[in-house]
C-alpha cells in the first residue's frame, strides 16, 4: 500500500472500515456498466448532502493521499481554476474555447453533467470513452476502496487528473465543485485562478452570509497565481481583496481592469466590447444569452490576457473565435420549434432573476409556460419570485432524484403566486403538457435543477454529444 495511504488511514484509524469494505464489494474486472455502478455507489452527497462543510466530509488530506497513490497526476498538467456561485461554468466553457481555438489541447472538467457522466471529462470537447472511463476507472479501485469515506466528486476528480495526465494536455479548465477551500480540485497549483459571481447557494454548508461564501470560495487562492475576479457584492468583494492581498496574488478586478459592454441582443445570441479601457475594447460574438454571459465572457478575456503574460500564446484572433464558437447547452439554450423551448439550468435566486431578465431582453412580449422541478435543499421561494409573476401557466415535476423536491409540494409553494398550476409524474409527461398549454404563440421554459433540464433535453431528443 502506498505509504500516502497508510499515514491517512493511521490518521482517520480507517483500517478496520477498509476491511469491511473490501469484502462487500468484490474484485473483478470491470466492464463500462460495473465502473459506472461502482462510481455511483460513492454518490452519498448527491443523494443526501453532508450538514457541515468540514475536513471530516470533504478532506484534502484524503484525496492528497489518493492522488500520491496515483503518481500525483495533477501536477503533471498546468491548469486554470474556476470558483464561484454562478457562471463558473460557463467562464470554464469560454475559457477551454479560447484556448482550443489558440491551438492548444484542452482539458475541460466540469460538473453536473445533463446526459452522462462522461461528459465531466473532456479533452477538445470530446467526453471520454467508454473505454477510456473504465480503464481509469479500473486503475483507481484498488487505492479507492482504502477510502471508505471518499465521496463521489473526489473519484470524478481524481478520474479527471489521471486522464488529462495520461492524454498529456497542454492546460486544463477546472471547474470548482463545491465552495473552494475544501474542494477536490483545490490540490492543484494552477497558472490563473479565477472566481465568478458570488449569491446565496449551498448556505447550509458554506455559511448564510456573502462574506462567509466568499470566505470558502477565496480558498482557493493562491501565493504567487494570478487572480482574476468577477464584480462582486461589497461584503463579498471586501473578502476577495483582503485574502488575495493576504495570499500575495495580484488582483484582476473585471468592472475594474477590465470594462465591458453589451453592444446588441437578438434570439440566437449577442454583441459585446470587453477591454482594458472602453477606448481600447476589442468587439465579440457570443452565441450565449443573456447580460451574465458578457460579464462570464469578459472573465474569460481577463483569464486569456493573465496566461498571456505566462507566456502562453493567445492572440485576440483566437479570443475572438473561442468566445464566437463556444458550446455550453442548457444555459438559456433555444430549441426552435413549435412551441420553442428554453432551456436552463438555474436553481437558486440569483440565476433565476438573470434567467428573467434574459428571456425578457432576448424574447421580449412572448409568453411562458414554465416547466419547473427543483432539488430539497434549493431557494424556491427565490426562485418562484423571479419566474411566476410572468408566467402564464405552471407545470410542476420531479427529476429521477432522490433529493427531487416531490410536484405535490411544489403547488403548495406555488399556491400565493395565483398562477394556473398543474403537476406531471415524469419530465416527458410535462413538457407534453407544457407544450400542450403554449401552443404556437408561447414559449415553454424548463428550469430548476440540472437533473431536470438534463431530462428534458433527452426527452427533446438530445445525447450530449451535440
Amino acid at each position: 500500500m502506498h505509504r500516502g495511504i497508510l499515514r491517512y488511514l493511521e490518521a482517520e484509524k480507517r483500517t478496520q472500515a477498509c476491511e469491511i469494505a473490501k469484502a462487500i464489494i468484490p474484485v473483478r474486472q470491470m466492464n463500462y456498466q460495473n465502473a459506472v455502478e461502482f462510481l455511483w455507489q460513492h454518490a452519498m452527497f448527491e443523494a443526501r448532502p453532508a450538514t457541515q462543510y468540514a475536513p471530516q466530509h470533504f478532506s484534502l488530506a484524503r484525496m492528497r493521499a489518493l492522488l500520491a497513490a496515483l503518481g500525483d497526476p495533477q501536477t503533471k498538467f498546468p491548469s486554470v481554476l474556476i470558483a464561484g456561485t454562478k457562471g463558473k461554468g460557463s467562464v470554464a466553457a469560454f475559457t477551454e474555447s479560447v484556448l482550443r481555438a489558440g491551438g492548444y489541447r484542452t482539458g475541460l472538467y466540469t460538473s453536473p453533467h445533463l446526459h452522462d457522466v462522461r461528459e465531466r471529462f473532456q479533452i477538445e470537447r470530446t467526453p471520454i470513452s467508454r473505454a477510456g472511463f473504465t480503464e481509469i476507472m479500473q486503475a483507481l479501485r484498488p487505492q479507492i476502496e482504502h477510502f471508505p469515506a471518499i465521496t463521489f466528486f473526489e473519484i470524478t476528480t481524481a478520474i479527471a487528473f489521471e486522464y488529462f495526465a495520461r492524454e498529456k494536455v497542454d492546460l486544463a479548465v477546472v471547474e470548482v465543485g463545491l465552495g473552494g477551500r475544501l474542494d477536490a480540485t483545490n490540490v492543484l497549483q494552477p497558472q490563473v485562478c479565477a472566481i465568478t459571481a458570488l449569491s446565496y447557494d449551498h448556505v447550509e454548508l458554506l455559511g448564510s452570509t456573502l462574506d462567509k461564501i466568499a470566505a470558502e470560495k477565496c480558498g482557493i487562492i493562491k501565493a504567487g497565481v494570478p487572480l482574476v475576479c468577477a464584480p462582486q457584492p461589497p461584503a463579498a468583494m471586501q473578502v476577495v481583496e483582503q485574502t488575495a492581498r493576504q495570499c500575495g496574488a495580484a488582483l484582476c478586478l473585471v468592472g475594474r481592469d477590465w470594462h465591458y459592454k453589451r453592444l446588441s441582443v437578438t434570439r440566437t445570441g449577442q454583441n459585446c466590447a470587453v477591454g482594458r479601457s472602453a477606448a481600447l475594447a476589442a468587439e465579440y460574438e457570443l452565441p450565449l444569452l443573456g447580460a451574465h454571459q458578457v460579464e462570464n465572457a469578459a472573465v474569460a478575456v481577463a483569464i486569456a490576457a493573465e496566461l498571456r503574460k505566462a507566456g502562453w500564446q493567445l492572440d485576440d484572433a483566437a479570443v475572438a473565435a473561442g468566445l464566437r464558437t463556444v458550446v455550453w447547452p442548457a444555459r438559456c439554450e433555444l430549441v426552435p420549434g413549435s412551441p420553442p423551448y428554453i432551456l436552463d439550468c438555474a436553481h437558486n435566486g440569483e440565476s433565476a432573476m438573470r434567467l428573467r431578465a434574459a428571456i425578457r431582453e432576448h424574447f421580449p412580449g412572448q409568453p411562458y409556460v414554465l416547466l419547473f422541478g427543483a432539488m430539497q435543499d434549493k431557494d424556491i421561494s427565490g426562485m418562484f419570485d423571479n419566474l411566476l409573476p410572468d408566467a402564464q401557466a405552471v407545470v410542476l415535476t420531479h427529476a429521477a432524484n432522490p433529493r427531487s423536491l416531490q410536484p405535490e409540494a411544489l403547488s403548495a409553494m406555488a399556491a400565493p403566486y395565483a398562477r394556473p398550476v398543474s403537476t406531471a409524474a415524469t419530465v416527458p409527461e410535462a413538457l407534453r403538457h407544457a407544450a400542450a398549454l403554449a401552443g404556437p404563440q408561447a414559449l415553454v421554459l424548463v428550469t430548476g435543477s440540472v437533473a431536470l433540464v438534463g431530462e428534458a433535453r433527452t426527452a427533446l431528443g438530445f445525447t450530449g454529444k451535440e
